[in-house]
């Protein structure tokens, strides 16, 4: 007669979860360029079966949320929460100068003006 043994686990335990942003926000907590969101999963126990691919915030906006996840292999999970503020300084073409022709006293003189265009 031969005797088996079977060890068994049982993971109750949440994975851990933690997220990353780079570039960090300025002092105010805004980011002026797109922001990317990255998470760090682990589980001692059972092990992580999927955690959440990075996030590039393109979209401008206060207090946007955003989530990550992890899953352990024994279907356990844990969120994060991830707050952003995008605020992006608007781009403008190069200076455009404007030569007009102006008549003075029967003298004709080079008018010169600058103007410049926001790029949306």
């Amino acid at each position: 007669m031969t005797e088996s043994f079977w060890r068994v686990s049982i993971d109750q335990t949440t994975p851990e979860i933690a997220a990353t942003i780079t570039p960090p926000a300025n002092a105010a907590g805004w980011h002026n360029s797109d922001p990317t969101l990255s998470f760090a999963c682990s589980d001692a126990l059972s092990g992580v079966l999927s955690c959440s691919e990075p996030i590039v915030v393109t979209t401008e906006g206060q207090t946007q949320s955003f989530t990550g996840s992890a899953i352990d292999n024994a279907d356990n999970s844990r969120d994060v929460g991830v707050s952003i503020n995008l605020d992006k300084p608007r781009q403008s073409l190069p200076p455009r100068w404007n030569h007009c022709p102006i008549q003075r006293d029967g003298r004709t003189a080079m008018y010169k003006s600058v103007s410049y265009a926001a790029i949306p």
